[in-house]
């Protein structure tokens, strides 16, 4: 899947806290991320 790319993101990644705020009810999925390799 292509992405456009944001100037200035900001990622929040609250998978394994949900986790233990939901008493393990809301998992996190399983995910990768594939980074192209950067051309100046």
């Amino acid at each position: 899947m292509d992405m456009d790319v944001l100037e200035d993101p900001l990622v929040v990644d609250i998978g394994d806290p949900m986790l233990d705020w939901s008493n393990e009810r809301f998992r996190s999925a399983e995910h990768y991320v594939i980074l192209k390799p950067f051309i100046d």
